[in-house]
């Protein structure tokens, strides 16, 4: 079976750990933990099972084991000051869980298009790569505008139902690549 990582924003940790702790497929869930813990409250509060580590201490042979597993790596808000700070850390953790991973589903805003090129920019990758503009429809509320502001987030919202349904659709179009 295969291993999906996924890099988001923690302002968005209600949003991810909501997709996440509803998809009963998951037989292992490992959560990044690099001192943000929005996440681990959040699926703590949904009862999720999931096992925190840091990213050197990722067991080998996780993308070749018989179950579905998923890595979440959440990234501080902090990032956002920096366009080419948050693309070229972004782009690093897409190179590190790609070597590990069958696919890396970037749950990201894709605000001035500093995402516009990643897939002429991993093409050569041996992994799968979504984003969430492959997660939206014509009908998104948000799809003419993605660019949703994240720095305007504080991640204590209630999570948005418009941005579940995208996160939702691009996590279960990687999903079903990946299980094929």
């Amino acid at each position: 079976m295969p291993l999906m990582s996924i890099i988001g924003c923690e302002a968005f940790a209600k949003e991810i750990s909501q997709l996440l702790g509803k998809d009963s497929d998951i037989e292992r869930l490992i959560v990044i933990n690099e001192k943000r813990s929005d996440i681990v409250k959040e699926l703590d509060e949904l009862g999720t099972r999931y096992e925190l580590l840091a990213p050197d201490m990722l067991p080998p042979g996780l993308k070749k084991r018989d179950e579905f597993s998923v890595i979440v790596d959440l990234q501080s808000l902090l990032l956002h000051n920096e366009q080419s700070k948050i693309k070229k850390e972004t782009y690093e953790k897409v190179k590190f869980y790609g070597k590990v991973s069958s696919g890396v589903l970037l749950l990201y805003d894709v605000r001035n298009d500093i995402f516009a090129d990643i897939y002429s920019d991993f093409e050569r990758s041996h992994f799968d790569i979504m984003t969430l503009k492959n997660g939206m429809s014509d009908k998104s509320k948000i799809s003419g505008n993605l660019n949703v502001c994240i720095s305007s987030r504080s991640g204590k919202e209630t999570p948005d139902p418009d941005l579940i349904k995208i996160y939702l659709n691009s996590y279960d179009r990687l999903k079903e690549k990946l299980v094929r």
